[in-house]
């Protein structure tokens, strides 16, 4: 048999600089949920972070990626963290501009999950139409962004905290 497209890829692994990138995450404080019209669909806290000041940070995980070809850069958009109180959550979505998503996890939570856009025969082949993640402190994740994804409410009284971005690929 041969499986033609294979639609259930991401990467998820420990960052290498996991405690550093949380020390630093721990100290941005400035919520601004102005930044973008979708936070006004769901339950989180916005903190706006910039590409400039995260890059050094972000790196050691991008570089880790196996992609196809050897020449793959990415652009990416000023990342973000997201800050869920009890009952906070994130409705159904994708980032379907952009290339590659990424979310990064400050703290343990199987909050996050995918959904199967595809999977018109699940009553037929008892396929799963989500997929829900089981992150750990320090660990990120990597997807096409075009994938359906979206956060549980938090069911806890401490504050969910993940850093997210976008990538463009550039090739040579």
């Amino acid at each position: 048999m041969e499986i033609i497209f294979q639609d259930h890829f991401y990467w998820k692994f420990p960052a290498p600089n996991a405690d550093e990138l949380i020390l630093k995450l721990r100290m941005e404080t400035q919520i601004d949920n102005t930044i973008f019209p979708w936070g006004q669909d769901c339950e989180v806290d916005l903190i706006r972070l910039t590409w400039q000041k995260y890059e050094e940070y972000l790196q050691p995980s991008l570089n880790l990626l196996e992609l196809p070809h050897d020449n793959v850069k990415f652009s990416a958009c000023d990342p973000w963290m997201n800050l869920y109180k009890r009952n906070g959550w994130q409705d159904c979505h994708d980032h379907k501009d952009a290339d590659l998503a990424c979310c990064f996890f400050l703290q343990d939570g199987d909050e996050f999950y995918f959904h199967n856009r595809n999977n018109n025969l699940s009553r037929v082949w008892n396929q799963p139409d989500v997929m829900r993640i089981q992150a750990k402190k320090g660990e990120i994740l990597f997807f096409p962004a075009h994938m359906l994804h979206g956060v549980y409410p938090n069911r806890k009284d401490t504050i969910r905290k993940t850093l997210s971005c976008n990538f463009w690929f550039i090739t040579q």
